[in-house]
């Protein structure tokens, strides 16, 4: 595949691909990986807030005591926790609705934290 291939594609499809500058970014865990998500996040001027089991009083970011919570304040969510059974669908259809229609999921952690049977109906019900 040829460089020239990827541009030509890149800007055929450009007309929806999102603006990531600003956007408010939204963590679920802030483990290592999680703070190295933020920290490039930050590059681009995003807000940051998490979501964790305890709230980090050291780091600068907004802490949310809920996802719900979490996924109503942010545009882009990025779930970057363990899976645990506390874990598992903690991206329920209330979270979903939270992110809303325009609102931006990023799993970076496994398939089952998000409940898929409610995200799949999310995306069609629109």
């Amino acid at each position: 595949m040829s460089s020239k291939w990827k541009m030509e594609s890149l800007e055929d499809y450009h007309f929806w691909l999102p603006k990531f500058t600003g956007k408010t970014v939204g963590i679920l865990g802030l483990g290592r990986i999680s703070k190295a998500v933020a920290k490039r996040a930050e590059a681009f001027s995003c807000p940051i807030a998490y979501f964790s089991r305890t709230e980090k009083p050291d780091l600068k970011y907004k802490y949310y005591p809920t996802v719900l919570e979490l996924a109503s304040y942010c545009v882009v969510l990025v779930v970057a926790c363990s899976l645990t059974e506390e874990t598992r669908h903690i991206i329920s259809r209330e979270v979903i609705d939270a992110l809303g229609p325009k609102g931006v999921l990023i799993n970076i952690g496994r398939g089952h934290h998000v409940d898929e049977p409610e995200l799949v109906s999310a995306l069609l019900e629109g």
